[in-house]
C-alpha cells in the first residue's frame, strides 16, 4: 500500500502493515497545466467544494478573489451555502455561469489558473489536495493553512506561506507572494522533481513485484501505457493514445534517472 507522508508509512509499519511513502499527487498529469503569458486578473484562486471541511471564509480579505466551486443544489440552499456566498459575494465565481453544478475540464481549470496570482489551500485536514499541486504545476505559488493528510509533500518554503487559520492572514500571505514576484517555470520545476521521485519509488516497487514473480518485465518501460492522470483514466483510451500523449514525460522521467 501506498502513504502520502513518511509519517504515514511509518505507522502503517508500526501496525505492522508494508507501505511506500508515495503520494498520490504525483500522479498528476503535469502535461495537463501550462504556464502562459495571460493578464493576471485576480490576485488568489480557490479550487474547492463548497462544503464546510474547505473553509472557504478563510479568503473573505482577499479582494481580487477567483473560486472554482461546484455544489450540489441541496448545498447551495443549506445555511453554510447561503452564509458563504453572502461573505464572498465579491468574489468572481467562475463557474456561476453553469447553475454551480457544472465541473470543468483539467484543460479549462488550467486555463483559469493562468488568469490568477497565487493558489489556495485552507482545509485543515484531508487528503492530499489534488488542487494543490495543480496550483504549482501552473506556475502559481501557494497559500495554505497548517494542515494533515499530506499535501505538503510536494511545498518548498520558498514558494509557500503556511499561515494561521484567520482571514488576515491569508490575505497577507497572498500580498507576500505577489509583492516575492516568483518565477512561475522554477515553481513549476521545482514541483516536478519532487513528484518524480515519488513516481521513481512507486516504479520501483513495482518492480520488485515484477522481479520477485521472475517476470522478465521492466514496469519503467511499460509506465506510459498505464500512466494517466491521478492514474484514473474516466473513459476509453487505447495504448497507443496514452503513449503518444505520455511520451515527452517519459523521457524526462528517464532524463531524471528513473
Amino acid at each position: 500500500m501506498t502513504a502520502p507522508t513518511e509519517l504515514d508509512r511509518a505507522t502503517f509499519a508500526a501496525a505492522g502493515l508494508n507501505a511506500v511513502h508515495v503520494n498520490q499527487n504525483a500522479f498528476v498529469d503535469e502535461t495537463r497545466y501550462t504556464i502562459g503569458d495571460v493578464e493576471k486578473r485576480y490576485d488568489a484562486l480557490y479550487t474547492a467544494r463548497l462544503a464546510p471541511f474547505k473553509r472557504l471564509e478563510l479568503a473573505q480579505a482577499i479582494d481580487r478573489l477567483a473560486l472554482i466551486c461546484v455544489a450540489t443544489p441541496k448545498m447551495l440552499a443549506s445555511p453554510y451555502g447561503r452564509r458563504i456566498r453572502s461573505r464572498l459575494r465579491h468574489a468572481a465565481w467562475l463557474l456561476q455561469d453553469r447553475g454551480m453544478g457544472g465541473g470543468a475540464g483539467p484543460t479549462e481549470v488550467a486555463g483559469m489558473m493562468q488568469e490568477c496570482r497565487v493558489g489556495l489551500a485552507l482545509s485543515a485536514e484531508e487528503g492530499p489536495m489534488y488542487a494543490s499541486i495543480e496550483y504549482l504545476l501552473a506556475g502559481l505559488p501557494v497559500v495554505t493553512t497548517p494542515s494533515r493528510g499530506g499535501r505538503h509533500e510536494f511545498f518548498d518554503p520558498a514558494l509557500v506561506r503556511v499561515v494561521d487559520a484567520s482571514p488576515a492572514a491569508v490575505a497577507r500571505g497572498v500580498r507576500e507572494l505577489i509583492d516575492a514576484r516568483l518565477d512561475p517555470g522554477e515553481i513549476r520545476e521545482k514541483t516536478l522533481r519532487k513528484m518524480y521521485e515519488h513516481r521513481r519509488r512507486f516504479i520501483g516497487v513495482v518492480q520488485q513485484i515484477f522481479d520477485d514473480a521472475r517476470a522478465g518485465r521492466r514496469f519503467a518501460e511499460e509506465w506510459e501505457t498505464v500512466f494517466y492522470d491521478k492514474l484514473l483514466p474516466w473513459g476509453v483510451q487505447g495504448r497507443d493514445a496514452i503513449g503518444a500523449r505520455n511520451r515527452s514525460m517519459i523521457e524526462r522521467l528517464e532524463s531524471s534517472g528513473l
